[in-house]
């Protein structure tokens, strides 16, 4: 795998080490999230996870408010 999943970049995302997916909880996943999607969001940017609960970009605090 390469770079950040972009589970770990989504605001929904609860808990789980990072090192191990398969302790990786979500708002849309609240018993683990699926292999086959977190796998399949490095590729693609699906709208709607589960549930109707999709993925939201964490903001980024670091930059200045206009």
């Amino acid at each position: 795998m390469r770079g950040v999943p972009i589970c770990l970049k989504c605001k929904n995302f609860i808990s789980g080490d990072y090192k191990d997916p398969y302790t990786w909880k979500c708002k849309a996943f609240l018993d683990e999230i699926p292999y086959q999607h977190f796998i399949s969001k490095y590729y693609e940017n699906n709208s709607e996870c589960n549930n109707g609960i999709g993925f939201e970009p964490i903001e980024n605090n670091n930059q200045p408010s206009e």
